[in-house]
């Protein structure tokens, strides 16, 4: 948690209470993991209170005037990311078949921080298209598999809510570059019979 906090990544931030929200939620549709989820939310928000109660003066020092404060702030390029994202989705379907890979910064003088965007500018609409339709076949067998119940159930469950948070990165920032994209969406078509992270013995 330390250190997920010291990289200064607000994306890393949203993603980390995203995927926490979305795996507990999909806890509590079992009644076997809806005690054990809650009783530990419920430790880990009074175990932050506490902290922070304790604490108080020297949080609000650290906070005040540093470069942590400045990153929970908004920054100067955040205006201007959304601008951008936009007139490239004009551009986009202007230019249907794309403009070729690595090529928005070059003709227009900024990447926009999208991934569907930068995918149909740059590689085409059906490029776009084609993965949102993996991505989204990915997520819905990940929650069917949540929803059947069976052995291995809460992998599936981890990795929707991974899956949750990377999407609602994946709209604010490029990742086409993020090589655990490609991971978790191999995970995602993966079989689990287990819900142990180690295999148990025969």
């Amino acid at each position: 948690m330390r250190l997920l906090l010291v990289t200064f990544s607000r994306g890393a931030w949203v993603h980390m209470a995203l995927t926490g929200m979305i795996f507990f939620g999909l806890l509590l549709v079992d009644r076997r993991t809806t005690i054990p989820a809650v009783t530990f939310l419920l430790l880990a928000i009074a175990g932050g209170a506490i902290k922070i109660g304790f604490f108080s003066e020297a949080t609000s020092g650290a906070l005040s005037d540093n470069f942590l404060a400045s990153r929970l702030s908004l920054q100067s390029y955040d205006s201007g990311r959304f601008e951008h994202i936009f007139k490239s989705l004009g551009e986009m379907f202007d230019k249907p078949w794309g403009i070729g890979p690595n090529q928005a910064r070059l003709l227009y003088g900024f990447e926009p921080h999208n991934t569907f965007v930068v995918l149909g500018l740059q590689n085409g609409v059906f490029a776009a298209i084609g993965f949102a339709v993996l991505y989204f076949a990915a997520g819905y067998r990940c929650l069917k598999k949540v929803l059947e119940q069976r052995d291995g159930w809460m992998k599936y469950a981890f990795v929707l809510a991974i899956m949750v948070g990377l999407f609602v990165l994946m709209n604010v920032v490029g990742s086409l570059h993020w090589r655990h994209l490609y991971v978790v969406l191999g995970l995602a078509f993966g079989s689990y019979y287990s819900n142990s992270i180690l295999p148990t013995k025969a």
